[in-house]
C-alpha cells in the first residue's frame, strides 16, 4: 500500500430437501439453498412489504430491510409482533410481492469466503460484481476494490444495521469503511440493489447500486460459538460469537462477536492485525421495539508495494515489495549508493519505487439507538439515531524528503479523521392496494487531514520508525502540508408508491430529493495554500419507476428504471485515490476554474430482466444501461511521493451491460452454478483541461472488468459439503487512454466441511479446510489505487495473493 493519498446458525444444507419451515431461521437455510449463489433472484420489495389479499406485518410498513422470495411454501407461518422484519417470512405465494432488479444474499451465497474476510468479499461470487484485493481477507483498506456494474465501491449507496457509511473507501473523510465494521461471521445477509439505489437507501454516494449488510437478530435461546483458524504465513483467527437468550420474561436479547485476526505478509516484512467486536440488543414492547448495536474495531496492516507492469517485468513477482526490515540497504539506496546501479534501476530511482516501508492504523466506532413503532395495523414506523468516528494513519517511507536527523529519507504519514452524527425517519401505510412508505435523513459531518512528515534515525543510532507507529519517537512532526478541514451536510426525503394493479402486476413510484454541501480545504500554513471552497449538489426530483409481471409463482419479468446523484468527492490536496475531487487541485485558482464549470453528477439507470424457477432450476437474466452525466474525472501525473491531480468533466458517458445466471441440480446432492456478466463503461466525449484536450471519446473505464465469469459448485451428503468457485475477469484497462491492459485475473477457491452433531453432553464440531488460489496464479488484484494516468505505465496496481490454506475447528454451545 503505497500512502501518498488516498444466533441465527448456519443453516444445514440437509434443510434443503421436503423441509418444512416453522420459522423466519429454518426459511434462511431453505433460501440459501435454492437461490446459492445465482445472486440474481429477487427479493420482495423494500419498500412494500405489505401483502395485498392477505395479512401482513405491520411492522415491515416502516422497514427498509427487505424479505427474500422463497420457494412455494408448504405451509403458512403467521406473523407475530415478535417477527423478525429482516428474516423470510413463508406465507401463501399470492401474498408475496416481489421487488425488481434487487436480491437478498444469506449465508449460503458465501460459503467459500474464508473466516476472518472483509465484509466486502462476501459479494465476491455476485454476478456484475468484481472483487479483489492484496491480501486473502482484505484486510488492508487500500487494496480492497469493488465494482458493481461499473461503479465503484465509493459510489454505491451502502448501509449496515440501517446506518448509512457514504463514502468507504481508503482515508474516507465523509464515511466509514465497510471492512472495518462488525463481525463478518454475525453478518445474517445482504441486499444488493445492483442497478440502482432505491429512495429509501440513505447514503451521499448513492450514483451506483445499493448494499445493505444487517446482522443476525438476537436469538430466543442462550447459545456461544467458537472457532480458530490457523492458516498459511502464521495467519490466526479467532472468532466467539454468541447469544444471551431473551433475559428474564420481558427482558432484551443480546448478540455479541468478536474477532482477533493475526497474520505474516506473504512476501516482504511485516504483520496484519486486526480486531472487531460487536453488540446488537433488541428489546420488545406493546408497540413495537427498541434496539441498540454497536460496533468497533482496530487495525494496525503493513502494506504490500504497488506495482507497475515495468517494475513486474524487470524485478519479478516477488522482487518489488517494501525493503522493511533490512534498513541499512534502504539507508543506501536512498542516500550513499543512489547514483549507482541497484539491478536494472539506479539505486535511487529504486528507493523511490521500493521504500523502506508503508502501513496504516485504523479505529472505527459505530453506533445506533432504534425505535420501531406500530400506530395502527396499517401504520407504522421507524426512528434511528446514530454516531460514527474513523480515524487513521496512512504511512509510507519517502525518499524524497530527507529526515532532519541527516537520514536519507522520512516517514510520511497522513491523517484523517471523521466524525459523523445523524438520524432517519420512516413511515410506512398500507391503503387498498397501495404500499406508501416515506423517508427521512439528516446528517452532519466534520473531518480533517493533514500530511505530516516524521524523522527516521541515523543508521546504527536507533530504532527506524514502524510503518503502524509510534512515528514521533525522534521527535514531532518537522514538516506539514496541506492541513485541511470540511464541513458537510446531508439531507434526503423520499416517497413511493407500489401499486398492484392486480395480483400478478404491480407498479412502483416514487421519488427522493437530496440536498449534500460541504464547505472546507485548507487551513494550513502552506507557501501555496491548498484550495478551500464550498460544492453543493442538490436535486428536488429523482424519479424511480418499476413494474413488475409475475404470470406464475415460477416466472417473473420486471423493468425499473431511476435517476440518483450524490455527494461532490472529498479528499485534500496531495491526496490520491479512487474518488476525484476538486480539493485536490493545486491552488486555490484552480479549484475555483474547474468549479465554476462542474456539476454534481447525476446518473439514470434502465434495467430489464426476468427469473425462471422449475424446482431446484433457477435461471435469471437481464440487461441494463446508464447514462452518467457530468462525471468528474482525476489522472495522475507526478511521483507517488509528489502527486499532482488533473481535474475535470466529462458531460455524458454511458454504461451497456448484462448478466445471466443459472443454478442447475445434478443429482441430489451437487449444485453447478454459472454466471456471466459483460459491461462497457464508456466515456462520451473528451477530457478539457484548460487549453489541453485529452481524447477519452469511446473509451473505456480503467480499472473495470468488461467481462466477469463466475462457475462454482457446491456438493452437499449429511454433515459433509464441499465446495469450489473460479473467477476470470478479462479486458482490465491501466490508463484512460486504454493503451495499456492488465493480465487477466484468475482465482480458484475450495472448501471442504464436516461436522460432527452433537452428542448428549458433548457439543458438537465443525471442521473446516480452505485453499485460496488453489492454482496459485500469479494475479494482478487492484488496478488504480494510487489513481489512474492518462497513458502509458505506473506503479499503482497491486499483486493478489499466492495460494493461502486455511484450517478450521469450531464448537457451538
Amino acid at each position: 500500500m503505497h500512502m501518498t493519498r488516498r444466533a441465527e446458525r448456519f443453516p444445514r444444507e440437509g434443510q434443503r430437501h421436503g423441509v418444512r419451515p416453522s420459522s423466519a431461521h429454518r426459511a434462511v437455510g431453505l433460501m440459501g439453498a435454492t437461490l446459492l449463489s445465482v445472486g440474481l433472484l429477487p427479493p420482495a420489495s423494500a419498500e412494500t412489504p405489505g401483502r395485498p389479499g392477505g395479512h401482513h406485518d405491520p411492522k415491515d410498513h416502516a422497514r427498509p430491510a427487505v424479505t427474500r422470495q422463497v420457494a412455494p411454501a408448504r405451509r403458512s407461518v403467521p406473523v407475530t409482533k415478535n417477527a423478525d422484519p429482516e428474516a423470510i417470512v413463508v406465507q401463501s405465494d399470492r401474498h408475496r410481492v416481489i421487488h425488481p432488479n434487487g436480491t437478498l444474499l444469506t449465508r449460503s451465497d458465501w460459503a467459500t469466503a474464508l473466516t476472518g474476510a472483509n465484509p466486502l468479499s462476501l459479494l465476491a461470487t455476485t454476478p456484475g460484481v468484481s472483487y479483489v484485493s492484496s491480501d486473502a481477507y482484505g484486510l488492508d483498506e487500500s487494496d480492497a476494490s469493488l465494482f458493481m456494474r461499473g461503479f465503484h465501491m465509493n459510489e454505491l449507496g451502502i448501509m449496515f444495521e440501517g446506518i448509512p457509511l457514504n463514502d468507504v473507501s481508503f482515508t474516507t473523510l465523509t464515511g466509514n469503511n465497510v471492512n472495518n465494521i462488525g463481525v463478518p461471521d454475525l453478518i445474517g445477509s445482504i441486499y444488493v440493489s445492483p442497478g440502482t439505489s432505491r429512495e429509501s437507501a440513505f447514503s451521499s454516494t448513492s450514483r451506483g447500486g445499493e448494499l445493505r449488510y444487517s446482522l443476525e437478530n438476537p436469538a430466543d435461546r442462550a447459545n456461544a460459538d467458537i472457532t480458530q483458524s490457523v492458516g498459511s504465513n502464521q495467519t490466526y483467527v479467532t472468532t466467539v460469537t454468541g447469544n444471551t437468550g431473551q433475559i428474564g420474561a420481558y427482558g432484551p436479547k443480546i448478540l455479541a462477536g468478536f474477532q482477533r485476526i493475526s497474520k505474516d505478509k506473504y512476501e516482504g516484512g511485516g504483520t496484519q492485525y486486526m480486531i472487531r467486536g460487536n453488540v446488537k440488543v433488541t428489546q420488545d414492547v406493546s408497540w413495537g421495539d427498541f434496539s441498540a448495536f454497536l460496533a468497533v474495531s482496530d487495525a494496525q496492516v503493513w502494506g504490500y508495494n504497488d506495482l507497475s507492469n515495468d517494475m513486474i517485468s524487470k524485478l519479478g513477482w516477488r522482487g518489488s515489495d517494501y525493503l522493511y526490515p533490512n534498513y541499512p540497504l534502504a539507508y543506501y539506496q536512498a542516500g550513499a549508493g543512489a547514483a549507482n546501479a541497484c539491478g536494472p534501476y539506479l539505486c535511487g530511482d529504486r528507493a523511490v519505487l521500493i521504500p523502506y516501508d508503508s502501513g496504516q492504523v485504523s479505529q472505527d466506532w459505530l453506533g445506533s439507538l432504534r425505535h420501531h413503532f406500530n400506530i395502527t395495523h396499517a401504520l407504522s414506523g421507524n426512528i434511528l439515531f446514530y454516531g460514527a468516528s474513523t480515524y487513521t494513519d496512512a504511512s509510507v517511507s519517502d525518499p524524497t524528503t530527507p529526515s532532519e536527523t541527516g537520514a536519507p529519507f522520512s516517514e510520511q504519514v497522513w491523517h484523517s479523521q471523521v466524525r459523523r452524527f445523524g438520524g432517519t425517519a420512516e413511515l410506512a401505510y398500507q391503503i387498498a392496494d397501495h404500499a406508501l412508505s416515506a423517508g427521512l435523513w439528516e446528517e452532519s459531518a466534520s473531518s480533517r487531514a493533514a500530511g505530516s512528515w516524521y524523522n527516521e534515525p541515523l543508521l546504527g543510532e536507533g530504532k527506524p520508525l514502524l510503518a503502524v507507529g509510534p512515528f514521533t519517537s525522534y521527535g514531532p512532526a518537522f514538516q506539514v502540508e496541506n492541513m485541511s478541514a470540511w464541513k458537510t451536510s446531508s439531507r434526503q426525503i423520499y416517497l413511493h408508491d407500489d401499486w398492484h394493479l392486480r395480483p400478478e402486476l404491480t407498479l412502483g413510484m416514487g421519488f427522493k430529493a437530496v440536498d449534500f454541501s460541504t464547505t472546507g480545504g485548507g487551513i494550513g500554513n502552506d507557501d501555496v495554500p491548498a484550495p478551500y471552497g464550498t460544492l453543493r449538489s442538490r436535486n428536488g426530483f429523482l424519479p424511480h419507476l418499476s413494474l413488475l409481471y409475475r404470470p406464475t409463482r415460477q416466472d417473473d419479468f420486471f423493468v425499473d428504471a431511476a435517476q440518483t446523484q450524490g455527494a461532490y468527492n472529498v479528499f485534500p490536496r496531495g491526496n490520491l485515490g479512487y474518488g476525484a475531487s476538486a480539493w485536490t487541485a493545486a491552488d486555490q485558482s484552480t479549484f475555483d476554474e474547474a468549479t465554476r464549470d462542474i456539476k454534481p453528477e447525476r446518473d439514470t439507470t434502465v434495467t430489464i430482466g426476468g427469473h425462471h424457477r422449475r424446482g431446484r432450476l433457477r435461471i435469471s437474466y437481464d440487461a441494463y444501461f446508464s447514462l452518467i452525466e457530468n462525471r468528474l474525472i482525476a489522472a495522475s501525473v507526478g511521483d507517488l511521493h509528489a502527486p499532482i491531480n488533473t481535474v475535470a468533466s466529462i458531460p455524458a458517458s454511458h454504461i451497456w451491460g448484462g448478466d445471466a445466471a443459472v443454478a442447475l441440480p445434478v443429482g441430489h446432492y451437487l449444485t453447478l452454478n454459472q454466471s456471466l456478466s459483460v459491461s462497457r463503461f464508456s466515456y462520451g466525449g473528451d477530457l478539457n483541461v484548460g487549453d489541453t484536450v485529452f481524447p477519452l471519446r469511446g473509451k473505456a473505464q480503467p480499472g473495470y472488468p468488461a467481462i466477469s465469469l463466475l462457475s462454482s459448485l457446491l456438493f452437499h451428503y449429511h454433515q459433509f459439503q464441499a465446495g469450489a468457485t473460479a473467477t476470470v475477469y478479462l479486458d482490465q484497462q491501466t490508463n484512460y487512454q486504454n493503451d495499456l491492459r492488465a493480465r487477466n485475473y484468475f482465482n480458484t477457491t475450495a472448501f471442504l466441511s464436516y461436522e460432527l452433531p452433537k452428542h448428549g453432553n458433548i457439543p458438537g464440531l465443525k471442521f473446516r479446510f480452505d485453499v485460496y488460489n488453489i492454482l496459485n496464479e500469479k494475479m494482478i488484484g487492484n488496478i488504480g489505487v494510487d489513481g489512474f494516468p492518462f497513458s502509458g505505465d505506473k506503479q499503482t496496481m497491486q499483486r493478489a495473493a499466492p495460494r493461502q490454506a486455511l484450517f478450521s475447528i469450531g464448537t457451538k454451545f
